[in-house]
């Protein structure tokens, strides 16, 4: 495939030198703009690494897929040390390959922090994820601003310390991706049929859907009011698309599929993993149901519908 005027330096050179092209999933947005890079500039499935973070489905992506196991011993590194060791892992598992590599990763949480940390890595590209990739959010310095500087300031409502600012490219699908990083390193892509004809619509007929937010926005024993409150508001053969953080709160996920499925009375079941919702919209219309989320904007760009519910103990973003 030949490369167009304005292609990010990062992957030219990467396809120069041969090196591994590494992608930090995270997220179903992750997941598509990693395949519609490697579509767009024709990467190779042997140059391809796909980091899955929170058990993120990378199917559409290919490439060897990496999953990093958890231990005990990471949240005692993270709580007293403000480091990753499941970075530190991916890192060292990098290193043994012996290739120069590029990273993609959506901001720089500590994994990806560790894994750019490396003689290896010859750069890094931001690539849209949601919501925050349109936050009106500035790029903070490179020096003396490790995640032990950062983490305080994120969890206090900053939006300021997401981006660092010794990126080469940032890879969005909209012009206001990414609105106050560097115009001259922005590149959008926009061609959605390479990764739509690599799935499988799996909620077809089904059209309305509830959005459960993530584990942090709303309290354990809030789970039974939330169920009651979509069966309120969605008709018999809606589901409920749970946010990938619940496949770490894992008791959570448990206990809020057996609720909803006992206040339906079976009506309402919650839908698989694998389902992306932003590729099930090419494919027929939506009615989505829930907090505003990323989910909201992209339904204004694929033609779906989205309606705003308060959910009981929810915990608004400050952003």
């Amino acid at each position: 495939m030949s490369k167009g005027q304005g292609t990010p330096s990062l992957v030219l050179e990467a396809l120069e030198k041969q090196c591994l092209h590494v992608f930090m999933i995270t997220n179903p947005i992750n997941a598509i703009m990693a395949r519609m890079i490697i579509d767009h500039f024709g990467l190779t499935s042997e140059n391809v690494i796909c980091i899955s973070l929170r058990a993120a489905d990378t199917s559409l992506v290919g490439g060897e897929t990496i999953q990093p196991d958890s231990f005990l011993t990471d949240r005692i590194l993270m709580k007293f040390f403000s480091c990753s060791g499941p970075g530190i892992r991916l890192r060292k598992l990098l290193r043994r390959k012996g290739r120069p590599y590029v990273v993609y990763t959506s901001w720089m949480y500590p994994e990806a922090e560790a894994v750019i940390d490396s003689r290896l890595c010859q750069g890094y590209s931001y690539i849209e994820e949601g919501q925050q990739t349109y936050y009106q959010a500035k790029e903070f310095s490179a020096e003396n601003n490790r995640w032990a500087t950062r983490k305080l300031k994120i969890m206090s409502g900053s939006v300021d310390h997401y981006f660092r600012d010794d990126y080469q490219a940032c890879i969005g699908l909209s012009d206001e991706s990414f609105p106050l990083l560097q115009v001259d390193k922005k590149f959008i892509v926009r061609d959605f049929q390479g990764v739509k004809a690599l799935y499988t619509p799996q909620l077809l007929g089904m059209t309305d859907i509830g959005l459960m937010p993530s584990p942090q926005r709303v309290p354990e024993g809030s789970l039974e009011n939330i169920a009651k409150q979509f069966v309120s508001e969605m008709p018999d053969g809606g589901v409920v698309k749970l946010h990938p953080g619940y496949n770490v709160h894992s008791h959570m996920k448990e206990k809020f599929i057996e609720e909803i499925e006992k206040v339906s009375e079976g009506k309402i079941i919650c839908c698989p993993d694998t389902v992306n919702l932003e590729l099930e919209m090419m494919y027929e219309p939506k009615v989505f149901i829930g907090a505003r989320s990323s989910v909201s904007r992209y339904s204004e760009i694929f033609g779906s519908e989205f309606r705003i519910i308060e959910f009981d103990g929810y915990i608004p973003p400050n952003n």
